[in-house]
């Protein structure tokens, strides 16, 4: 498929990307929101105030019975997962970034901290200490970014008949918005083995990075959703329900395969070729990467890369004199992918990008299978621009695209205007 004709087709409406575009869906939707109304709403918020109290009730019992018994994790986990679980919906039923919204992602932190310190994590960081857990949750190329620093992760933990399970898993980086704006925090990967569905553990990985998200300062986060993908309509459901605003875009990677690279195109374009980093040693190498990133716009989710993270032999960078002006740093994945995830330049480098895009594509047609495939993080319509020109033929992708922001003010309800709604519908 043309690239640039890709970008420029009609894009489909989130209804029809999951497949709820029916007149008669959508009729039950409307029918749905205007018979529950506020007062629904209010009764619902009621009764789990209500389930909250008497699960608090009863969680003595069980942990009497686990003292007893350190062996039997799984009742007093179910008892607690509960628990944490109606604090959750309360903190989405309103907002979770709302005062009221945050005040419960609080609880449900405490929550879990308190059964951690009875009978052990719930909820853990995933490294390479513990990535062995987590294996049916993590495709292997994510495992591999997770491994190596490039992202992070944060894991839930379940018991069945006494053995402790890594069940799901939620992926996210921290991506500085160009020239320091702001910082958002992106959702990457979310799973739940399907063996363990349907107990809320999507919802308490997602709360609990929100609640750490708000903690922190940080007041948006989104999330890419692959359009292909079979579980879209669930994922998109569990976004929806933590106030994600969704709609339809073009994924922001342009992805191409090395046989649909014009060589033609690229020996007429190619006017100075770009530097390789596989001459220098790995010191030195290291230290050229650290100093050009300190000076490029674009490339501030890179700081901490660990030092083997670039494929010296598809890197490349260009420069003035002693001074690095371009750089472009390539990583290949263990499913073969080669992802570029820095074409940066310095300030007033940007006439050097052309050169050293073309000079990657080079070697990469040079030394890859035609299958190969390429996936490079477009942080700027003249990179797009760039690839469209050397390699028509492209892989893009619909993506269904979330954003979690801070409420208006109109909805930005703290525990006092919750009551006074609970008492007037009382």
């Amino acid at each position: 498929m043309n690239g640039q004709e890709f970008k420029e087709a009609k894009l489909p409406t989130l209804d029809e990307m999951l497949g709820i575009n029916s007149e008669n869906s959508k009729d039950i939707y409307k029918e749905l929101k205007s018979e529950f109304g506020v007062r629904g709403f209010i009764e619902s918020h009621r009764q789990s105030m209500e389930l909250l109290n008497e699960i608090e009730a009863e969680l003595e019992k069980f942990l009497i019975s686990y003292e007893k018994n350190k062996e039997d994790r799984e009742p007093v986990e179910k008892a607690y997962a509960l628990e944490i679980n109606i604090l959750l919906s309360m903190a989405r039923r309103f907002h979770p970034l709302s005062d009221y919204g945050k005040e419960m992602l609080s609880r449900a932190v405490e929550r879990r901290k308190e059964f951690e310190s009875e009978a052990g994590p719930m909820i853990t960081g995933i490294t390479s200490d513990n990535i062995n857990l987590f294996r049916t949750v993590l495709s292997s190329d994510i495992a591999e970014d997770v491994i190596s620093g490039k992202v992070h992760a944060i894991g839930a933990l379940r018991t069945s008949k006494q053995t402790v399970y890594g069940v799901g898993a939620l992926v996210y980086h921290v991506d500085a918005l160009p020239f320091g704006a702001y910082e958002v925090l992106r959702a990457d990967w979310l799973f739940v083995n399907k063996k363990f569905r349907e107990r809320g553990i999507a919802h308490h990985l997602l709360g609990e990075l929100i609640a750490q998200m708000a903690e922190k300062g940080l007041t948006d986060m989104s999330a890419e959703i692959p359009a292909d993908i079979p579980d879209k309509q669930l994922l998109s459901y569990i976004f929806g329900s933590w106030h994600f605003v969704q709609d339809v875009q073009i994924s922001p990677d342009t992805v191409i395969r090395a046989g649909d690279i014009d060589s033609k195109r690229i020996k007429h374009a190619l006017k100075n070729k770009a530097v390789s980093l596989e001459r220098f040693d790995d010191a030195t190498r290291n230290m050229i990467i650290k100093k050009a990133l300190r000076q490029f716009a674009y490339a501030g989710y890179l700081w901490g890369i660990p030092n083997d993270y670039a494929d010296a032999k598809l890197s490349f960078y260009m420069s003035e004199g002693s001074e690095i002006k371009a750089m472009l740093l390539a990583h290949r994945m263990p499913s073969g992918i080669i992802r570029v995830e820095c074409p940066g330049t310095a300030p007033k480098g940007e006439k050097y990008l052309p050169d050293l895009i073309y000079t990657f594509l080079e070697r990469v047609m040079a030394a890859e299978s035609e299958d190969t495939v390429i996936a490079i993080s477009a942080d700027g319509e003249e990179t797009g621009e760039i690839i469209n020109d050397v390699c028509p033929v492209q892989l893009g992708q619909y993506v269904i695209s979330g954003t979690l922001s801070a409420p208006s003010g109109d909805i930005n309800l703290d525990r006092k205007a919750i009551e006074k709604l609970l008492n007037a519908t009382a």
